[in-house]
């Protein structure tokens, strides 16, 4: 079996997505997104960007020799309503932010403490939306496409069960949300055709938690 056709098969596209994705934690020994220096956050934005979006994009174009399109590097298709779809997404995880920003453990697992300045912007901005644009891509683009042609349904919930084992050592209740909230965003992206209103949804989310747990 050549590699394309064992990167193209169960097995194949999820143990490369979890080799990824051990490798894209390894900043978290140091704090990683949680961290407050902006020199944490970048080095852990970066590796992201390396791991789950440069790799695999090398992987579809060298090694499968597909188009980025066809997982879901493209824009939304239009015919789907994605920014309509998107909206109302965004503003479902908005309120599950709020309600998640009350709980203890994650306000004592996400709390930050920072000062208004150009740093704060960067960390609190910027460097979620390339992370979470990386993480989308290869759960939401990459593996989900793989999954999905190959096994529809069971393939889209195995890749739900490996984003959600990627938040194992994070919160319990998230540990049990990131199911659900990886079939939703599995939803809009296989409906849209594309991982970017998924992206922007779990953006949306981030920030939003990531806002109302400031100086606490």
């Amino acid at each position: 079996m050549n590699a394309a056709n064992a990167l193209r098969t169960p097995l194949g596209s999820t143990l490369f997505v979890a080799v990824l994705g051990v490798l894209a934690a390894l900043p978290s020994f140091f704090n990683g997104l949680r961290a407050e220096s902006l020199a944490d956050n970048t080095f852990a934005a970066l590796v992201a960007i390396t791991c789950f979006i440069l790799i695999p994009l090398y992987a579809v174009k060298h090694v499968l020799k597909e188009d980025w399109s066809a997982y879901g590097w493209r824009l939304p298709d239009p015919a789907s309503r994605p920014v309509l779809l998107t909206t109302l997404v965004s503003l479902g995880l908005m309120v599950l932010a709020f309600f998640l920003a009350q709980i203890p453990p994650f306000q004592a697992f996400y709390a930050r403490n920072f000062e208004a300045s150009a740093s704060f912007f960067v960390v609190m901005t910027v460097i979620p939306a390339a992370y979470y644009l990386a993480e989308e891509f290869v759960f939401r683009g990459f593996l989900l496409n793989i999954l999905w042609n190959r096994y529809r349904y069971a393939g889209a919930l195995a890749s739900v069960a490996l984003f959600t084992l990627f938040h194992i050592g994070k919160p319990v209740l998230e540990l049990m949300l990131a199911a659900g909230i990886g079939i939703v965003l599995s939803w809009l992206s296989l409906r849209t055709k594309s991982f970017l209103p998924a992206a922007i949804a779990h953006f949306v989310m981030a920030v939003t938690l990531n806002t109302l747990l400031i100086s606490l």
